[in-house]
Formats: structure tokens, C-alpha cells, sequence
């Protein structure tokens, strides 16, 4: 009897909350924000593609290291200006702080103008673009141009190998369909015939949503 009086409790208490007003819809409101957070969450990215392009260069670029074992390619990296903190958009450096420099240069990375084809249709979820990218590396005024070739070198090897593993990788670990060298040379001042620093142009091939930067 017990047992059964403690059932009948039980499924009154059950009823009566169901039938109080406001208890379903306040499970149904619960329900649905749980949804809007979760999708929410996931349509709201923890960086733009723009940084983490520039963030994988930087970290790429960091690997540039004398000491290092070679590449999978068989490249050994010939100068040291991976080891100093890689930077972005620094349009120039004081000698002092170049001369004390592991291999006296230091490298900055440029994220510059992109390109992007129209939308095939008003509601297409991706397009094509090209994000130009520069590395430069500011370089002490008297190092010999033989060593800034090195650094050159060092910077086109380096952006293309998967940091982890070696190997080569076009993809910037998965996030453009390929990159590509577009220019490389010498910086030299329009005031003085010197060469200031080494550069690369890249330009990353890669598909983004429409409104995305």
C-alpha cells in the first residue's frame, strides 16, 4: 500500500507541475537557447582568415635556424632569423638592435591588399581569393649581400614546409589551396643606392566566405 500511495504522489506531482502555466514554455525557451548558443558558437570563428594566415607565416618563419637538421627536401636553413621574435608590419629597424640580431636580420611580415572573385550566385557560401603576403628581412647595413641571398633562401624554404614534420606544404596547413612566391629581390632606399632589406612576394591562394576579412 505504501508503494503504492508513494507512485500516485509521484505522478500527481508530475501533472501538477506540467499543467502550471509557464513550465513548458520555459522548457521550450531553454531548449531553444541551448540551440541558438551551440549554433552561435560555431558560426563565430576565434580569429580572422586573414590572421591566421599571418600567424602560420610568423610561425613558419620561426623555424629558420642554422642549427636545425635539414628539411625533408635535404634544405639546411643558413642563417639565424628565425630565432629573433618574427613580426608584423615593422617598416624598419635600427642598426643597433640589427647588429645584435641572431644573423643580424630581423624578419617582418606584410598582409597587404586582397583580391576576390565576384559571387556566382547572391547566396554563394565561398569565393576565390588571393591574399598578397611579404617577408621581409631587415638586415644589418654592412652584412655582405652574399649572407642577405642566404636569408632570401631561408624565407622561401621555410614558408612552404610544414613546421612540424619538415615536409613540404603549400596548403599553410590547410588553410588556402596553394601559396606561391609572386616576386623576390632586394629593398634598396629611392635616397641611397644600399640595400636596406631582402623581401618576397607570396600571394595565398585560398576560398573564404563572401563577407569574411
Amino acid at each position: 500500500m505504501k508503494r503504492i500511495a508513494l507512485l500516485f504522489m509521484i505522478a500527481l506531482t508530475i501533472a501538477l507541475a506540467a499543467a502550471t502555466p509557464g513550465y513548458a514554455h520555459t522548457a521550450s525557451v531553454s531548449a531553444t537557447n541551448s540551440k541558438l548558443e551551440t549554433r552561435n558558437t560555431k558560426l563565430m570563428p576565434q580569429t580572422t582568415t586573414r590572421q591566421q594566415i599571418v600567424d602560420e607565416f610568423k610561425r613558419r618563419l620561426a623555424k629558420i635556424d642554422s642549427a636545425a637538421d635539414p628539411l625533408a627536401s635535404g634544405y639546411r636553413y643558413q642563417s639565424d632569423i628565425g630565432k629573433n621574435a618574427v613580426e608584423e608590419w615593422v617598416t624598419h629597424s635600427n642598426e643597433d638592435l640589427l647588429k645584435s640580431a641572431q644573423g643580424q636580420g630581423r624578419i617582418s611580415v606584410f598582409d597587404q591588399v586582397r583580391t576576390r572573385e565576384a559571387k556566382e550566385t547572391p547566396d554563394s557560401e565561398g569565393v576565390s581569393a588571393a591574399l598578397p603576403v611579404q617577408t621581409r628581412s631587415f638586415h644589418f647595413r654592412d652584412l655582405a649581400p652574399t649572407e642577405v641571398r642566404k636569408h632570401l633562401a631561408d624565407m622561401a624554404q621555410a614558408v612552404v614546409t610544414d613546421p612540424d614534420t619538415g615536409e613540404r606544404d603549400y596548403t599553410l596547413g590547410g588553410l588556402c589551396v596553394h601559396v606561391e612566391i609572386s616576386d623576390d629581390g632586394f629593398v634598396v632606399p629611392s635616397d641611397v643606392f644600399t640595400i636596406e632589406a631582402s623581401a618576397i612576394g607570396w600571394n595565398v591562394h585560398h576560398v573564404i566566405d563572401p563577407y569574411d576579412v
